[in-house]
């Protein structure tokens, strides 16, 4: 016979220690409500604090302001609520930097520059976007 499952007092627990990330998802668990214009029109969206942190960062990245963040991935949620796209953006984008970040490890600024410089590539534009367009306004 197997034995009952050991009380509350006896079960493993894992804590994990000094981590940043942690203190920072636990100050960030509460909903805000922000009013951001979407395609022109004034929306209510409720994220919690760390979601709309990174929503501006992307914006701040990109050169663009949060509410043409919020109106292109409006353009493109499909049947997904605005609030799950975004989420689900923000996630995509930061885990896209990482692997970029992973691609060029071990090369000189140089080299990277290099091989993303074509015959007829204005490296000075690509170094003022970052190498990518930024999203339309």
């Amino acid at each position: 016979m197997e034995s009952p499952m050991p009380p509350l007092s006896r079960r493993r627990t894992i804590i994990i220690n000094d981590n940043p990330a942690l203190d920072e998802m636990r100050l960030s668990q509460a909903s805000e409500i922000h009013n951001v214009n979407v395609a022109g029109k004034r929306t209510s969206l409720r994220l919690r604090g760390i979601e709309w942190e990174s929503l501006r960062l992307i914006a701040q990245r990109e050169g663009c302001d949060l509410s043409q963040v919020v109106t292109e991935i409006d353009k493109r949620r499909g049947d997904t609520s605005l609030a799950g796209a975004l989420r689900l953006f923000a996630i995509a984008y930061f885990r896209e930097l990482l692997r970029l970040k992973e691609d060029v490890a071990g090369f000189s600024l140089v080299q990277i520059l290099q091989a993303l410089a074509g015959p007829q590539d204005n490296i000075g534009a690509d170094l003022v976007r970052g190498g990518r367009d930024p999203i339309p306004a």
